[in-house]
């Protein structure tokens, strides 16, 4: 990364501003909640989780993409990755489907977006406050 402190060498570096400042974001609905959240980021618990990942969170999501890093999820289906293959990383919707007995089938990719991570994280926050409008 540039100029920017990272416990972990595959953030991307368009995050580093993010976290620098905050350590992922996302929703508390009950404070009995909180717990779980902390313990397992990239699951939602009754309406209290991440949308955007914290550090210790952020991984690819399996061994034959080294190349992706999940940092956020669009809702309990659908998580995100970057793209760190460019300069300026895209985001990769990864399908989180349960399976038969429940479980995530992990069916792959979703789709590559024209969205940057830095545009997707704009979007996420102004979801998460309810803006009318932000500018980036």
């Amino acid at each position: 990364g540039q100029g920017y402190y990272s416990p972990v060498a595959n953030i991307p570096a368009t995050l580093g501003c993010l976290y620098r400042v905050h350590d992922g974001l996302g929703t508390l609905v009950s404070p009995e909640t909180l717990g779980s959240a902390m313990v397992e980021p990239t699951h939602n618990f009754l309406g209290t989780g991440y949308y955007l990942f914290p550090v210790e969170a952020l991984a690819s999501p399996s061994s034959s993409t080294p190349w992706l890093v999940t940092f956020a999820r669009v809702d309990k289906h659908c998580m995100v990755a970057a793209d760190l293959r460019s300069e300026i990383p895209k985001c990769v919707f990864l399908d989180q489907q349960p399976n038969f007995f429940g479980a995530p089938s992990h069916q792959g990719i979703d789709g590559v977006e024209d969205q940057t991570v830095l545009e997707f994280v704009a979007d996420t926050i102004e979801n998460l406050i309810g803006a009318a409008e932000m500018q980036y």
